[in-house]
């Protein structure tokens, strides 16, 4: 009963005068997920298990479904070889070439609009409510994946680890260099002439030979 309303949902939501391949499609099976919307559904959304560009969609789609009062119909397409199809069928332009190729993959029944990938949450506003929209718009990264994508691992990161430790030696051994008895001795008179110093002014630390000298 179930999968007869996903199929007769889907029908309906397909743009009218579709060819009878289109519709033998939809007539196939399909695994429904979020049924229960209160209009008649006209946003469609295709994804994947383990696509972690889809599970990022969560959170928009849910506050997108509260604020417009409808359901996005949500297709499982590795396990789902109708959805697939469908999706396949969907994503063609008029040449018969690919829009999008990936997922996640939106669709609205309305506009024929689609989106390809992860987008931001105002442009997906934009495309469910038939407004001009961005069909590619990859939204900004996350702090956490900022993080991950600072990260550098393999040769690259042994490379840096080595540069670093001969810097931290380098800065040690100039500190213990500076801090060796003596080290600031007879320092004055190595000193190059400082024509800004007023005649008779001797700068700090200058030869202790000298002014030791009656």
């Amino acid at each position: 009963m179930l999968r007869r309303l996903a199929a007769t949902l889907l029908l309906s939501a397909l743009p009218r005068g579709a060819p009878l391949s289109l519709r033998e499609v939809a007539g196939a099976p399909l695994r429904l997920v979020g049924l229960g919307g209160r209009e008649e559904p006209y946003l469609v959304e295709f994804y994947g298990i383990m696509c972690e560009q889809c599970d990022e969609m969560l959170g928009p789609m849910r506050r997108l479904e509260k604020k417009l009062g409808t359901t996005i119909l949500k297709y499982e397409v590795w396990n789902d070889p109708a959805a697939y199809k469908l999706m396949q069928f969907l994503d063609k332009t008029p040449a018969g070439r690919s829009q999008c190729g990936g997922l996640p993959f939106f669709y609205n029944r309305k506009t024929g609009a689609v989106v390809c990938g992860a987008t931001t949450e105002a442009n997906l506003e934009d495309w469910a409510a038939g407004r001009k929209h961005a069909v590619v718009l990859t939204p900004p990264p996350s702090p956490d994946q900022i993080k991950v994508q600072g990260r550098v691992t393999g040769a690259k990161a042994r490379q840096q680890r080595v540069a670093n430790e001969k810097k931290r030696k380098a800065v040690a051994d100039m500190r213990d260099r500076q801090l060796e008895p003596g080290a600031a001795a007879g320092l004055g008179s190595k000193l190059p002439a400082n024509p800004r110093l007023p005649k008779g002014l001797k700068p700090l630390g200058g030869d202790p030979a000298a002014d030791a000298a009656p």
